[in-house]
This record gives C-alpha cells, sequence and structure tokens, in this order.
C-alpha cells in the first residue's frame, strides 16, 4: 500500500520502496556519498565535452565551469573524508 503522509519516519511508495519523509540527503551530503554521485556525472560530461573535436567559446565555458564544480566537489570529499 502506497501512502503520501504518514505519521512514522518513512513512507512506503510501491516501485520505489521506503522513502524517510524528514530526513534529506541535503543534511548528510557527504557521508551518503552524493558527492561522489554527481562528482562521476559531472566528470563524464566533461569526458563528453573533451572527446568533442568541435571548438566553440560555449563549449570552452561549459569545460571551465565543470573543473570549477569538480574542484569544488573534491575539496568537500577530502574534507567529509579528512573527518571521518
Amino acid at each position: 500500500m502506497s501512502t503520501a503522509v504518514s505519521e512514522e519516519s518513512a513512507v512506503f511508495v510501491n516501485g520505489v520502496g521506503w522513502i524517510a519523509q524528514y530526513d534529506s540527503y541535503l543534511n548528510t551530503f557527504w557521508e551518503k556519498g552524493v558527492g561522489y554521485f554527481l562528482r562521476d556525472v559531472k566528470f563524464a560530461e566533461l569526458q563528453t565535452l573533451l572527446d568533442d573535436t568541435a571548438q566553440s567559446s560555449k563549449r570552452s565555458r561549459r569545460i571551465r565551469k565543470l573543473v570549477a564544480d569538480l574542484n569544488v566537489l573534491n575539496r568537500g570529499l577530502a574534507r567529509s573524508a579528512s573527518s571521518t
């Protein structure tokens, strides 16, 4: 049975499973590995851009933005790893 709201801390949704109602991955961003996931997605996008042989200023701006995002994520991951 699927419920939208429950007095329990978690809700069961058919096809999905148990979902915490009041928890947030934002509160445990580094501990739950969300940073690693985002880093991997951004790295894959960066790799796709680098593999593309077409040159453009828009592409260059996207690459610089992705590299900056990766640097921020890697710093956060390093801080998270050193604090555990």
